[in-house]
């Protein structure tokens, strides 16, 4: 990554995000999203596309 922020990209991570979140019905702080995201977004900013199994594994994690 060149430190540049694919905008699509983060789009498609905070909605695959939140919509994991909300299927796992998980509550959790502003903070642990956060990184959540960030962890997210920097795996998907190395193939360009978010990895689903990914995604869910990390959201099981801070659950």
């Amino acid at each position: 990554m060149n430190g540049s922020i694919n905008d699509a990209l983060l789009q498609d991570v905070l909605r695959r995000v939140d919509d994991a979140v909300a299927e796992a019905n998980s509550k959790m702080t502003v903070e642990i999203k956060a990184r959540l995201i960030s962890l997210v977004y920097l795996t998907a900013s190395e193939s360009g596309r978010v990895d689903q199994e990914v995604l869910n594994k990390a959201v099981q994690l801070v659950s």
